[in-house]
């Protein structure tokens, strides 16, 4: 599970240095998604279990409190920077602060709350706005819709083309 995040990570680090940034913003919000929807796991199995099970070494399968406040400051960091490559006038973190990232993603799991980030997150100011762009889900399921709506017009087109 570690391999494939960091994979994607190393990837969408290489495709934002190269200035690729489509492709950089693809894999990062893939990354993203993927990372969330972990956590959101996690917390589902924390509820299910009491605290001390829960506390690594049980299972294996569900994460730290440690580990969990540093995956969500590298999802943060994510959305920051897939803001930045977005829009101009956004300032967050530089392809170089990324490849810090990834490399704290690898502490985080292995070192838990010995592990530091390698800046701090309160330093790039995100709105709501921001967070709202960043997020996986604002231009995925637009793009969805709009293909979905292109194929029906499409075969209502080729309908009355029938009649």
């Amino acid at each position: 599970m570690v391999k494939l995040w960091l994979t994607f990570f190393t990837k969408a680090v290489q495709f934002d240095k190269w200035g690729q940034v489509v492709e950089a913003v693809d894999i990062y919000q893939e990354l993203e998604g993927v990372l969330t929807t972990r956590l959101e796991d996690n917390a589902q199995a924390m509820e299910a279990q009491n605290y001390r099970s829960a506390q690594r070494g049980d299972s294996g399968s569900t994460f730290t409190a440690d580990e969990v406040y540093g995956l969500r400051k590298i999802v943060d960091s994510i959305k920051l920077r897939v803001a930045s490559l977005e829009q101009i006038d956004f300032d967050g973190p530089t392809g170089d602060e990324m490849a810090m990232v990834r490399d704290c993603l690898v502490d985080i799991v292995r070192c838990g709350p010995e592990a530091v980030f390698p800046f701090e997150l309160e330093k790039f100011q995100c709105s709501e706005e921001v967070d709202r762009i960043a997020r996986f889900e604002s231009m995925t399921p637009i793009k969805r819709e709009i293909q979905v709506l292109e194929d029906r017009f499409s075969e209502e087109k080729d309908n009355d083309g029938d009649r």
